[in-house]
């Protein structure tokens, strides 16, 4: 062999155990890898949560609610089109869907849960457990309008926690709600005053009677009511077919039913026969401990129409929101009686005022509602609303030496010194002088009548 060849085999031996060194090197690492993953199992492994996309907006209503708000078709010609389906217009609930990925197959969901709030932080959370098996869970009777936060958590068998959150809107739209046994039903809240303030859902509630004493359709269920006491906390309920209807407690010894014998619609709530029944009406109205309420007459739609008519035009809605909001019981059977309506808010535009606003607050003034009781109604029902007061001097030399004569059990009223403003609830009963020391005047309530003077 000669010199040359020589030294090439000297020079190639050893690049090839090289080569072949970091070969079994490779190897054995990658052998060992494998060994260890097929080992261990979790290594390597991170479990996720991951959402079903939803749309950008939810819409709380069906098609036929979707169809009406578009104004394309008539509420009597969406009644005939779907009416075939039962019940024309029903709300919508949110589902939300989540999967679990990369589990490991030795790994299982001991317990998880679903969070959802209007609030960022999730501070006013609702929780709901959900079965360890199970991906979704659907929420009901949600506010429209509304951003809604929500999150998912799982604990793993193996002592780990993962947790995903992500949000969704609602739609601006009538906020129906769907529960057995009622008909017609929504909340008045779901809509703006004509200067941008929201009113407050959650508060007042619409619909049929509750008994079937007019038709027996209309008959609330065990289901129903746990929806109106239990989860919208119903305290009151204004029933608007006074004692010839035979109107009985249908949700039970925590809510209390106000039975007013003389509501009647449109123009003849106009005739002041009837007065004494809407005061006593919107006086109930003023009073905070009265809500959450359920508002209805046999149908839902005349007598209750009327009255959520003249309240939110009260509140400062439109006037052509406050029509759509009375159309809308419409779709319950397709009758609706639009020219007693139309007659009705002619009236209504012959009476004192600039706006309709001012005309419905100056006729309710004039049939003995009083302006505290109007302010109060506002500030219960009207998101941000600032309390119209008067300055506190003027009140001041108003209440001086002034006799008060009041209808009910008690009465807030300012009390002002050394500059500053506060309030205090005075129980009157019967006709107990109360000396309030506001520039020394004695007050001398009395239940028989209203007040006259503040």
């Amino acid at each position: 062999m000669s010199r040359k060849k020589l030294h090439k085999i000297r020079v190639i031996i050893p690049i090839l155990v090289i080569v072949v060194i970091l070969t079994l090197l490779f190897v054995g690492k990658k052998f060992d890898n494998n060994q260890f993953q097929n080992q261990e199992g979790t290594s390597g492994l991170h479990p996720y949560i991951e959402f079903t996309e939803l749309d950008d907006e939810l819409f709380l209503v069906g098609d036929t609610v979707v169809e009406w708000l578009s104004g394309e078709m008539g509420g009597k010609e969406l009644y005939d089109k779907y009416s075939s389906r039962g019940k024309v217009y029903s709300a919508k609930p949110v589902t939300i869907l989540y999967s679990i990925h990369d589990m490991p197959s030795t790994v299982e969901v001991k317990s998880q849960s679903v969070e959802l709030a209007q609030d960022v932080s999730f501070n006013d959370a609702k929780i709901i457990d959900v079965p360890g098996s199970k991906r979704s869970v659907t929420f009901e009777h949600l506010y429209v309008g509304r951003t809604y936060y929500y999150r998912v958590t799982a604990q793993l068998s193996d002592g780990t926690e993962i947790t995903a959150e992500n949000c969704f809107k609602t739609a601006d739209t009538p906020r129906i709600i769907s529960t057995d046994g009622v008909w017609n039903m929504r909340d008045i809240g779901a809509v703006k005053t004509a200067d941008g303030k929201n009113l407050k859902q959650g508060l007042v509630y619409r619909g049929v009677e509750l008994d079937g004493a007019v038709y027996n359709k209309y008959c609330i269920t065990e289901s129903g009511i746990n929806t109106l006491v239990n989860e919208f906390g119903i305290r009151t309920e204004i029933d608007l077919r006074g004692e010839k209807e035979n109107s009985r407690d249908m949700l039970g010894s925590t809510v209390k039913h106000n039975v007013y014998t003389s509501v009647y619609a449109y123009s003849d709530s106009l005739i002041s026969y009837y007065f004494d029944s809407y005061r006593q009406l919107f006086s109930d109205l003023a009073k905070e401990e009265n809500y959450p309420l359920y508002v209805h007459c046999s149908y839902g739609k005349d007598r209750t129409g009327t009255v959520i008519y003249l309240l939110q035009l009260l509140l400062g809605v439109s006037e052509e929101d406050a029509y759509r909001e009375w159309e809308l019981s419409v779709l319950l059977d397709g009758v609706l009686d639009y020219e007693l309506m139309e007659d009705y808010i002619a009236a209504l535009k012959e009476l004192e005022g600039d706006t309709m606003q001012e005309k419905v607050e100056n006729h309710l003034l004039s049939i003995g509602v009083t302006k505290a009781e109007i302010e109060s109604i506002r500030e219960i029902l009207i998101e941000d609303y600032i309390p119209n007061n008067t300055d506190t001097d003027e009140q001041n030399s108003v209440l001086e030496g002034k006799k008060i004569v009041y209808d009910g059990d008690s009465i807030a009223m300012g009390l002002f010194g050394d500059g500053g403003y506060g309030q205090m609830i005075a129980d009157l009963t019967n006709s107990e002088m109360v000396n309030f020391a506001i520039g020394g005047g004695d007050w001398y309530p009395s239940k028989k009548e209203r007040i006259i003077t503040r």
